[in-house]
Protein backbone atom coordinates (compact mmCIF):
# COMPACT_ATOMS: atom_id res chain seq x y z
CA UNK A 1 0.00 0.00 0.00
CA UNK A 2 0.65 3.30 0.44
CA UNK A 3 3.21 2.84 3.21
CA UNK A 4 5.61 0.25 1.17
CA UNK A 5 5.71 3.36 -1.75
CA UNK A 6 6.31 5.54 0.67
CA UNK A 7 9.43 3.69 1.96
CA UNK A 8 10.76 3.03 -1.32
CA UNK A 9 10.38 6.62 -2.29
CA UNK A 10 11.91 7.36 1.28
CA UNK A 11 14.72 5.05 0.66
CA UNK A 12 15.70 6.08 -3.09
CA UNK A 13 16.10 9.63 -1.41
CA UNK A 14 18.31 8.83 0.94
CA UNK A 15 20.72 6.70 -1.23
CA UNK A 16 20.90 9.01 -3.65
CA UNK A 17 24.07 10.29 -2.54
CA UNK A 18 25.59 7.40 -4.67
CA UNK A 19 24.25 9.49 -7.61
CA UNK A 20 26.58 12.62 -6.70
CA UNK A 21 23.81 13.87 -4.12
CA UNK A 22 23.85 13.74 -0.10
CA UNK A 23 22.16 12.97 2.68
CA UNK A 24 19.62 15.74 3.07
CA UNK A 25 18.71 16.55 6.85
CA UNK A 26 16.27 19.50 5.25
CA UNK A 27 14.49 16.64 3.62
CA UNK A 28 14.34 14.06 6.81
CA UNK A 29 12.76 17.47 8.70
CA UNK A 30 10.01 17.83 5.88
CA UNK A 31 9.52 14.15 6.42
CA UNK A 32 9.24 14.53 9.88
CA UNK A 33 6.63 17.35 9.23
CA UNK A 34 4.59 15.44 6.65
CA UNK A 35 4.81 11.82 9.32
CA UNK A 36 6.71 10.27 6.93
CA UNK A 37 9.65 9.45 8.91
CA UNK A 38 7.68 7.66 11.19
CA UNK A 39 6.36 5.66 7.96
CA UNK A 40 9.94 5.41 6.66
CA UNK A 41 12.29 4.67 9.97
CA UNK A 42 10.27 4.96 12.84
CA UNK A 43 12.98 4.14 14.79
CA UNK A 44 14.75 7.42 14.20
CA UNK A 45 11.53 8.90 14.80
CA UNK A 46 10.98 7.25 18.20
CA UNK A 47 13.71 9.79 19.11
CA UNK A 48 12.08 12.93 19.50
CA UNK A 49 11.21 14.09 22.89
CA UNK A 50 13.92 12.40 24.04
CA UNK A 51 15.46 14.52 26.53
CA UNK A 52 19.32 14.62 26.74
CA UNK A 53 21.22 16.17 29.47
CA UNK A 54 23.61 18.16 27.52
CA UNK A 55 24.19 21.51 26.80
CA UNK A 56 22.91 21.91 23.37
CA UNK A 57 19.28 22.99 22.87
CA UNK A 58 16.86 20.00 21.18
CA UNK A 59 16.70 16.58 21.67
CA UNK A 60 17.74 13.39 20.90
CA UNK A 61 16.57 13.35 17.22
CA UNK A 62 17.71 16.79 16.89
CA UNK A 63 21.17 15.84 17.62
CA UNK A 64 21.19 13.26 15.24
CA UNK A 65 20.42 15.18 12.79
CA UNK A 66 22.97 17.83 13.58
CA UNK A 67 25.21 14.76 13.84
CA UNK A 68 24.80 13.30 10.73
CA UNK A 69 24.38 16.83 8.76
CA UNK A 70 27.90 17.48 10.23
CA UNK A 71 29.48 14.60 8.53
CA UNK A 72 31.43 14.27 4.69
CA UNK A 73 28.85 14.04 2.46
CA UNK A 74 31.17 12.38 0.20
CA UNK A 75 30.43 9.39 2.59
CA UNK A 76 26.93 9.06 2.86
CA UNK A 77 27.25 5.35 4.90
CA UNK A 78 28.97 7.01 7.55
CA UNK A 79 25.82 10.00 7.63
CA UNK A 80 23.55 7.16 7.69
CA UNK A 81 25.67 6.34 11.04
CA UNK A 82 25.50 9.42 12.52
CA UNK A 83 22.02 9.75 11.93
CA UNK A 84 21.47 6.26 13.63
CA UNK A 85 24.45 6.45 16.21
CA UNK A 86 21.10 6.93 19.39
CA UNK A 87 18.37 5.24 18.47
CA UNK A 88 18.90 3.03 21.07
CA UNK A 89 18.30 6.33 23.44
CA UNK A 90 14.79 5.75 23.52
CA UNK A 91 15.00 2.51 24.84
CA UNK A 92 17.18 2.59 27.35
CA UNK A 93 16.70 5.84 29.34
CA UNK A 94 16.52 5.47 32.76
CA UNK A 95 17.66 7.98 35.18
CA UNK A 96 18.22 10.30 32.93
CA UNK A 97 20.95 8.30 31.75
CA UNK A 98 21.04 5.82 28.46
CA UNK A 99 22.92 2.97 29.56
CA UNK A 100 24.41 0.58 26.91
CA UNK A 101 22.54 2.37 24.23
CA UNK A 102 25.09 2.18 21.38
CA UNK A 103 24.45 -2.03 22.10
CA UNK A 104 20.65 -1.59 21.73
CA UNK A 105 21.32 0.86 18.84
CA UNK A 106 23.04 -1.65 16.73
CA UNK A 107 19.94 -3.84 16.04
CA UNK A 108 17.45 -1.33 15.84
CA UNK A 109 20.04 0.60 13.27
CA UNK A 110 20.49 -2.86 11.19
CA UNK A 111 16.50 -3.09 10.98
CA UNK A 112 16.30 0.25 9.32
CA UNK A 113 19.48 -0.28 7.28
CA UNK A 114 17.58 -3.75 5.50
CA UNK A 115 14.16 -2.07 5.77
CA UNK A 116 15.61 0.44 3.23
CA UNK A 117 17.64 -2.64 1.10
CA UNK A 118 21.14 -1.32 2.14
CA UNK A 119 23.79 -4.11 0.98
CA UNK A 120 24.76 -6.10 3.29
CA UNK A 121 28.03 -4.58 3.95
CA UNK A 122 27.36 -1.47 4.79
CA UNK A 123 24.35 -2.86 7.34
CA UNK A 124 27.09 -4.58 8.76
CA UNK A 125 29.42 -1.18 8.57
CA UNK A 126 26.70 1.54 10.11
CA UNK A 127 25.89 -1.14 12.93
CA UNK A 128 29.46 -1.56 13.75
CA UNK A 129 29.68 2.27 14.09
CA UNK A 130 26.86 2.71 15.63
CA UNK A 131 28.17 -0.08 18.46
CA UNK A 132 31.46 1.49 18.86
CA UNK A 133 30.58 5.44 18.58
CA UNK A 134 31.29 5.48 22.64
CA UNK A 135 34.72 4.04 23.65
CA UNK A 136 36.77 6.75 25.51
CA UNK A 137 40.46 6.83 24.89
CA UNK A 138 42.64 7.93 27.52
CA UNK A 139 46.13 8.60 28.03
CA UNK A 140 46.04 5.54 30.25
CA UNK A 141 45.57 2.85 27.74
CA UNK A 142 48.32 0.48 27.85
CA UNK A 143 49.87 -0.61 24.11
CA UNK A 144 47.86 -3.79 24.64
CA UNK A 145 44.33 -1.92 25.55
CA UNK A 146 45.51 0.12 21.89
CA UNK A 147 46.25 -3.39 20.19
CA UNK A 148 42.63 -4.89 21.80
CA UNK A 149 40.91 -1.87 20.78
CA UNK A 150 42.64 -1.77 16.85
CA UNK A 151 41.74 -5.64 16.52
CA UNK A 152 38.27 -5.36 17.75
CA UNK A 153 37.49 -1.93 15.50
CA UNK A 154 39.53 -3.21 12.63
CA UNK A 155 41.73 -0.38 10.27
CA UNK A 156 39.41 -0.13 7.91
CA UNK A 157 36.03 1.40 10.17
CA UNK A 158 38.82 3.04 12.35
CA UNK A 159 39.04 6.75 10.05
CA UNK A 160 35.15 6.75 9.90
CA UNK A 161 34.91 5.76 13.89
CA UNK A 162 37.56 8.58 14.54
CA UNK A 163 34.83 11.10 12.34
CA UNK A 164 31.74 9.75 14.00
CA UNK A 165 33.02 10.39 17.48
CA UNK A 166 34.77 14.04 16.19
CA UNK A 167 31.48 15.18 14.82
CA UNK A 168 29.21 14.20 17.95
CA UNK A 169 31.36 15.39 20.22
CA UNK A 170 31.65 18.94 18.46
CA UNK A 171 27.90 18.70 18.29
CA UNK A 172 27.23 18.41 22.38
CA UNK A 173 29.30 21.77 22.57
CA UNK A 174 32.73 20.84 23.70
CA UNK A 175 35.90 22.52 22.42
CA UNK A 176 37.58 19.12 22.06
CA UNK A 177 36.57 16.00 21.66
CA UNK A 178 36.29 13.89 25.15
CA UNK A 179 38.50 11.00 23.17
CA UNK A 180 41.65 13.03 23.78
CA UNK A 181 43.20 10.45 20.86
CA UNK A 182 40.50 11.03 18.20
CA UNK A 183 41.91 12.98 15.21
CA UNK A 184 40.48 15.91 13.63
CA UNK A 185 38.48 15.56 10.07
Amino acid sequence: GWAASARARGRDGLFRARAGRSLRVVALRRMERLWLLAVLLPELSALRGVQRAKPWPGDALDHSLRTADALPATDPMLRLAGLFHDLGKATTQADGHFLYHERAGVALAEQAMMRLRAPGAEVTRVGRLVRHHMFIYTSDWTAKAVRRFLRRIGSVLLPALFALRAVEDTVYGQAQPLTGGCPKH
